[in-house]
């Protein structure tokens, strides 16, 4: 069962818009995809580990900056090369304003 930590707020991850949570215990990026709020982990897996919360959001995929690599961020999935492997993806639960995210 995972526990759940707030993040950050809804007012801070617009439509469209990205979120790098980085604490000491979490590393995440936060995206906002018509009202619906997502968490995934915050590095692509290909190589040198590039920065996902620098990257491009475009439906529900993200783009790595580095090397173009996809995924899905419903459910970490490599929908296209370089990408190779599953990124995490966490739950999200959106209560009076601010995004709680299920740690394992």
């Amino acid at each position: 069962m995972p526990n759940f930590v707030t993040v950050a707020t809804v007012d801070e991850v617009p439509p469209g818009e990205l979120k790098q949570i980085k604490r000491e215990d979490i590393r995440l990026v936060l995206a906002n995809v018509e009202g619906q709020i997502y968490a995934f982990g915050w590095e692509c897996n290909h190589t040198s580990g590039g920065p996902l919360y620098d990257g491009w959001l475009e439906g529900l995929e993200i783009e790595c900056p580095w090397h173009g690599g996809r995924y899905d961020i419903t459910t970490g999935e490599a929908t296209s090369f370089p990408a190779c492997d599953v990124i995490p993806v966490y739950e999200v639960q959106v209560e009076d304003g601010e995004i709680k995210v299920g740690i394992p």
